[in-house]
């Protein structure tokens, strides 16, 4: 068929279609009849004003189902416009992985109020490294304006220009601190996918421990650091058998890098925050894990009093 022209509704704005293609777009929604073939046209508002490209459609069918996805008219006007003057696009990159506060929220004691996009890693030697952003902090702002999760983060540090310097406000324990940080080149995907690609190691032997909320840990040593090569900048406690809990797979020489909120420096610290959301009565604590395929955050169940009481060091077996 030739041109078609349907009519609807916007359905909603800002929408995330959790694509790594889509990071850096808030589409619109709507509900106007997009089909194969008449993708890639303009939208228009009852005024004849285009503003948006329609781009993408959610169907288990293959056709119209009423959700249909549109780049925003001035997104797409600043693309094309850096285009028509030969510029390439270059967006900004903090050298951060990224995840979402909600989760975690309120196994970390976080005000429900507070918004923000959690910092699981940091590349070494990478910008946000250079002006002293850490796994775990929790950014709030960027250059003054309010972060909502770690989509809008995103999007704020992609739409900087490369050394751009960016004001980036954190929350650190108990603590709001302001970092500088001067915004790279952001590398190619197949790099950044390739930087992430988990390693296959064999499982190191395990080492005499303490048992605590279902892993066996032990304070951080030489001895450890050496055994497990744990890089000299990694601080913790070490886990030192293996363990499953839900989905996570610990092995020995993974390190628990926070708990809660705080640096983790010794085991009472990880009794400390048990203890903080036992008084709580929170079910979960938060805990962010460090491994040589790169950190991650994981939720462990708050041990019942009784049996922490009772519950002497052992040895793994």
């Amino acid at each position: 068929l030739g041109g078609t022209a349907t009519a609807g509704i916007v359905s909603a704005k800002s929408r995330d279609l959790q694509d790594v293609s889509s990071n850096y777009v808030d589409y619109i929604q709507i509900d106007a009849a997009i089909n194969r073939g008449n993708s890639g046209g303009p939208t228009f508002d009852i005024y004849g004003r285009v503003i948006g490209v329609n781009t993408a459609i959610f169907s288990p069918t293959g056709g119209s189902i009423g959700i249909g996805f549109a780049i925003p008219a001035n997104t797409a006007k600043t693309i094309t416009d850096r285009l028509m003057r030969g510029e390439q696009i270059e967006r900004g990159y903090l050298g951060v992985t990224i995840g979402d506060l909600e989760p975690y929220r309120e196994a970390m004691g976080v005000d429900r109020q507070q918004n923000g996009a959690l910092i699981i890693d940091v590349t070494p030697g990478g910008p946000a490294a250079r002006g002293g952003v850490r796994p775990g902090d929790i950014v709030v702002e960027l250059n003054e304006q309010p972060v909502v999760d770690s989509t809008d983060l995103t999007r704020k540090v992609g739409a900087a220009a490369v050394n751009d310097t960016l004001e980036v406000v954190v929350l650190r324990g108990d603590r709001r601190l302001v970092a500088r940080v001067q915004a790279a080149k952001r590398p190619p995907q197949s790099e950044l996918d390739a930087q992430q690609a988990p390693s296959r190691r064999p499982v190191p032997e395990a080492s005499p421990g303490q048992a605590l909320a279902g892993l066996t840990v032990a304070p951080m040593t030489s001895e450890l650091r050496a055994k497990y090569d744990i890089p000299a900048d990694v601080n913790g406690v070490v886990v030192v058998a293996e363990a499953r809990i839900g989905q996570s797979r610990f092995v020995p020489g993974v390190v628990i890098l926070q708990a809660g909120v705080t640096p983790v420096r010794s085991i009472a610290d990880i009794q400390a925050e048990i203890a903080r959301a036992r008084a709580a009565g929170r079910e979960e604590f938060f805990i962010l894990a460090w491994s040589p395929d790169g950190n991650g955050p994981v939720l462990l169940d708050v041990p019942r009093q009784s049996a922490t009481r009772s519950r002497a060091p052992a040895t793994t077996q």
